[in-house]
């Protein structure tokens, strides 16, 4: 009798402590998929005021500036004001260099660089998409750190924060430290980030970085142009869809890196400052979104609006032939133009230089 009490006691025993494992275990996996829920925060539905830091480090020299910005809430009206430019406001700038301060500070207002608008800050538009391509992780449970710089200070003062570590499947794309708020009403408002590319030995380079300096979040803020970028947006089903209703010929590219989808189609109406005038004027815009669940691979297609200066060698003549060229790089991200004689077509992304010249290539009208 008692060996039967003896060995039920100890079969008890491994079921409680199998049941705590599962417990555990469960739990673990519970936390872990609640990573992802943090990295949904949209911006532009939550009304704040914050000023952030954003530098480049892969520059020859690293290039950093202060922006303001300001959301209502409403998912349209948002404004980016540029405050400095390396550490200086404009009053203390040389003449040069004011120069680039009024060039980045109309992109940020009006979204000719339009990461300003809609895609600076990475952030989950599908998670089913974000599992495929990515891991996420607590910085506390993540992978080992191989680099003293990778734990991300924000300098908002008393804001409870966690650091997640976004990894990719695959080799071409930026690694992330994301530093996100855990107050309460504004759980996932990123607070900094860090982007890291992967050298040709595989080790990871910063890349950019932001950080929030200051936040005023639940407030009912006032835009100090009382303007908005954007005027109005419509969402069509599919890419076909948009081009029936097109005034211009649309692209699509009939290649696309592993793992992209596609996950927008919109008419966008916006104001930009970036005209031959340098007024701000309206522009009807069809972006196409593709996304790897994470990162974006963005279309955007309109009428001529840009200034093309006609001695400048690269754009010389742009109005009279196909022409692609370079737009710009921020930290990872890249930008190149197809002018045409009647529309433009822009392609943004933080893929691989090798990938992001396969996409211009592979570029076809509907």
């Amino acid at each position: 009798m008692r060996n039967r009490r003896s060995h039920l006691a100890r079969r008890t025993g491994r079921f409680a402590v199998a049941m705590i494992l599962c417990l555990l275990v469960s739990s673990v996996s519970c936390d872990r998929e609640s990573n992802y829920d943090f990295l949904k925060f949209d911006l532009l539905e939550h009304s704040f005021r914050a000023t952030r830091r954003f530098t480049l480090h892969n520059q020859e020299v690293p290039v950093t500036y202060l922006e303001e910005v300001t959301s209502v809430g409403d998912g349209k009206q948002f404004q980016v004001q540029l405050l400095e430019l390396d550490n200086k406001k404009r009053s203390a700038l040389d003449a040069k260099s004011r120069d680039r301060f009024d060039d980045l500070k109309s992109h940020l207002r009006f979204g000719g660089g339009r990461r300003a608008l809609y895609q600076r800050d990475p952030r989950v538009s599908s998670v089913d998409l974000f599992l495929k391509n990515y891991r996420v992780f607590r910085q506390s449970d993540g992978p080992p750190s191989k680099s003293k710089d990778m734990a991300l200070a924000t300098s908002a003062p008393a804001e409870r924060s966690l650091t997640l570590l976004v990894v990719p499947r695959l080799p071409d794309r930026p690694h992330y430290e994301y530093t996100v708020s855990l107050e309460p009403g504004r759980k996932g408002f990123p607070l900094g980030y860090r982007e890291y590319r992967l050298n040709e030995r595989g080790r990871r380079v910063l890349v950019s970085s932001m950080e929030v300096e200051t936040l005023e979040y639940g407030i009912q803020p006032r835009l100090a142009l009382d303007i908005s970028p954007v005027i109005s947006r419509r969402c069509f089903e599919d890419c076909t869809t948009a081009q029936d209703e097109a005034e211009i010929p649309l692209h699509y590219p009939a290649w696309l890196p592993d793992g992209f989808e596609l996950i927008l189609v919109e008419e966008v109406v916006q104001r930009t400052e970036a005209t031959e005038t340098r007024t701000v004027e309206p522009v009807k815009i069809y972006r196409f979104v593709f996304s790897d669940g994470l990162d974006r691979l963005e279309l955007f297609q309109h009428r001529p609006t840009y200034w093309v200066e006609e001695n400048d060698p690269f754009t010389a003549g742009a109005r009279e032939t196909s022409l692609t060229i370079p737009v710009y790089q921020f930290g990872s991200i890249q930008g190149a133009i197809l002018i045409q004689d009647d529309y433009q077509v822009v392609v943004e992304s933080r893929i691989s230089a090798p990938r992001f010249e396969q996409v211009l290539k592979n570029l076809r009208q509907f």
